[in-house]
């Protein structure tokens, strides 16, 4: 980013982070279909029906088709008005916005359905390929716009060089797809018996989709029409790095949410032990790395971002640090009640948060500039966490971990209050080595329970055991 944003500028670099951001939400725009798919071919797998899955795939990738092309029309046809109206673009830079914007318009089928295939890889558990794909594209998101803006700083070829990398993806997603189910090699295949359950599901997973990324992406464009490109560029970078810590918990939600609907015949009990297993992941993964940026971002952005990097940029960074560490606990439940068939209850409940999100992330704007819409993200992802957990806690009828949790949270809340206050780094620094000290015996006594303690030590055992007769040698003893 440092590289990327010298050769751009503050107002283009803007530009592109609004690209990376439309990206990201236009992927969603599938009427849930995506979601759905994982359901309904884990539930098929779970079942032994192997011969009905490629009329289910081809059946709902028609469907993803037809409404991906209704999205680029859309966003084609609304490109001039967010570039010369809806935002303060510098009015040199208007051309290439509108450039820009109508390049990712056509990424905007390429995306639909590549989250129906990924959404079919995830309910046939293969992982191992979504990786493939998403560790090089993950890469090249950034490093691509990098490499090309040593010839140029054309927003339209930046945007382009994004669209050629979704082609990509989209390829590689279906050439997996028609490795596992042969049957896909036909994309007519349409079972009209299929549409009932898929939007039932969808329908209810569409409202998430539109409401969800919305609440994600909406400050930065909110910030972009009140404040300047300028302030979006100071927001997004701290933004992008912390959220990149959504890695970890998505890993876990993505074995999870196909597990949950497998495990959906067998019972809130098997659900139950799913569930207590991904909050331990989640809290074990993600707690360290996000306590560390709440407390030493105002050193590290100017460190890394140099030194007339906003100030402004580190509380944001702190703010969004606890914001991206609650929302990890939330992608559990989330994945939950989508996982037991019941999407309705998230949709429900996003329903509830948007419009207080909206009028929260106006007001703390306009009176904050970018650290009131951190402020604001915050509050409302901590919100949809507490919402979340009550729901699936009433769903999976699982209360053994509450009281073990309690001296977690506590934890969480104290040294969370803390990096937010302490104004000097000597503080902090004092704080956040007492808060590492205090880690270590409360995640083993408060998060794990005694058969956690029993696998980890008999895997330690284990590990030493055969690390020590490697080490002897052939014929030792």
């Amino acid at each position: 980013m440092p590289p990327l944003l010298a050769s751009l500028g503050a107002d283009r670099f803007g530009v592109l982070a609004l690209a990376w951001g439309v990206l990201g939400y236009f992927g969603l725009f599938d009427l849930g279909l995506g979601r759905a798919l994982t359901q309904r071919v884990a539930e098929y797998v779970g079942r032994g029906e192997f011969d009905s899955l490629p009329t289910l795939v081809s059946t709902a990738l028609a469907i993803m088709a037809a409404v991906g092309v209704v999205g680029l029309l859309v966003a084609y046809v609304i490109s001039p008005w967010l570039a010369s109206s809806a935002l303060r673009v510098a009015p040199d830079l208007v051309a290439e916005t509108i450039a820009a914007f109508r390049l990712i318009a056509f990424a905007i089928p390429l995306l639909v359905l590549t989250a129906g295939l990924r959404g079919v890889l995830e309910g046939l558990a293969m992982f191992g390929p979504l990786n493939v794909i998403r560790v090089p594209l993950g890469i090249l998101t950034f490093l691509a716009p990098l490499a090309a803006a040593r010839f140029t700083t054309d927003l339209a070829w930046m945007t382009g060089i994004l669209v050629v990398l979704r082609v990509a993806s989209l390829a590689a997603h279906f050439a997996y797809c028609r490795r596992a189910i042969p049957g896909l090699r036909r994309l007519d295949q349409i079972d009209r018996a299929q549409l009932g359950p898929l939007f039932r599901f969808g329908g209810w997973m569409t409202v998430s989709n539109i409401i969800g990324p919305l609440m994600v992406y909406f400050d930065r464009f909110l910030i972009g029409a009140m404040v300047s490109l300028a302030a979006v560029t100071y927001y997004v970078v701290p933004y992008e790095v912390i959220t990149k810590l959504w890695i970890i918990p998505a890993a876990v939600v993505s074995v999870l949410f196909p597990g949950f609907a497998r495990a959906l015949p067998g019972g809130s009990e098997s659900m139950a032990r799913l569930y207590g297993w991904g909050i331990k992941a989640v809290f074990l993964g993600v707690v360290p790395v996000t306590l560390l940026f709440a407390y030493l971002a105002p050193e590290l952005l100017p460190l890394w971002m140099g030194k007339s990097f906003s100030p402004e940029a580190g509380r944001v960074a702190q703010w969004l640090s606890l914001g991206v560490l609650v929302n990890s606990f939330a992608q559990v439940p989330f994945a939950l009640l989508q996982g037991a068939g019941r999407p309705d209850f998230t949709a429900k409940l996003h329903l509830i948060e948007l419009p207080v999100y909206l009028a929260l992330m106006y007001e703390l704007t306009k009176l904050f500039g970018i650290e009131g819409a951190a402020i604001a993200w915050t509050a409302r992802v901590a919100l949809d966490a507490l919402l979340l957990a009550a729901v699936a806690t009433r769903v999976v009828k699982h209360r053994s971990s509450g009281v073990r949790f309690a001296s977690a949270l506590i934890y969480l809340a104290a040294f969370g209050v803390v990096a937010l206050i302490a104004a000097s780094t000597a503080v902090r620094l004092t704080t956040m080595a007492f808060a590492a000290l205090l880690f270590v015996p409360l995640a083993w006594y408060a998060v794990l329970n005694a058969e956690d303690r029993g696998h980890i030590i008999a895997l330690l055992r284990t590990t030493l055991s055969i690390r020590n007769v490697r080490g002897n040698g052939p014929g030792q003893p």
